[in-house]
């Protein structure tokens, strides 16, 4: 192949990640920054500490966003965390703003790493089970509860005893196993479907 052809072919490659890119990016930020809203308005009355809720949904958008979009969903997720923080829950607190999209977008690519590794989980979340579940939304519970809780109480956002730690912890657990729940039951609908095709 000639040189200018391999070097054309090269930069639509490069276009074509670049756009899938901030595709993934915004589309990560859009899904959290709806789930983040809803739940929002409707467990507003159960969250007893500044940013701990017995029940948040958009942790579970935040671990499966990443377990798909690695890199892009973190980013995403991330940016849009800092937008909601700076300009509606702690408006004009640039520092602490920034604080919570790093560990809003941290946490989960922390816990990617960890549970991908030791469950071995396909990129397509095929053989995830159960009980992977259970663990992912463990590990995923404790890390995100444990970095918001250390950055809150650091930034006098929260007080420094454990219960906005216990309720965020239980907020995740809940949030994130009912979203993997839901994605397994469809994700198993929709391959049990294309095998039958198949057949």
């Amino acid at each position: 192949m000639p040189k200018q052809g391999t070097n054309l072919l090269f930069l639509q490659v490069a276009k074509d990640y670049f756009l899938a890119s901030i595709y993934e990016i915004l589309l990560s930020g859009a899904f959290f920054t709806v789930f983040y809203a809803l739940n929002l308005l409707l467990t507003q009355s159960l969250t007893p500490e500044f940013g701990a809720h017995w029940i948040f949904i958009p942790a579970g958008i935040r671990l499966l966003l990443t377990l798909v979009f690695p890199v892009t969903g973190p980013i995403g997720i991330g940016i849009s965390a800092f937008l909601i923080a700076y300009f509606f829950r702690i408006p004009g607190e640039l520092i602490s703003a920034l604080g919570v999209g790093v560990v809003v977008a941290f946490s989960p690519y922390l816990s990617r790493k960890i549970v991908v590794k030791q469950l071995n989980i396909q990129p397509d979340l095929s053989n995830i089970s159960i009980t992977k579940i259970l663990y992912c939304t463990f590990v995923f519970a404790i890390i995100s509860a444990l970095f918001h809780h250390a950055w809150f109480v650091i930034r006098e956002l929260r007080s420094d005893h454990f219960q906005g730690f216990w309720v965020e912890f239980v907020g995740n657990m809940s949030g994130t196993f009912l979203v993997l729940s839901i994605f397994k039951i469809c994700a198993s609908f929709h391959f049990s479907k294309k095998r039958k095709v198949q057949e």
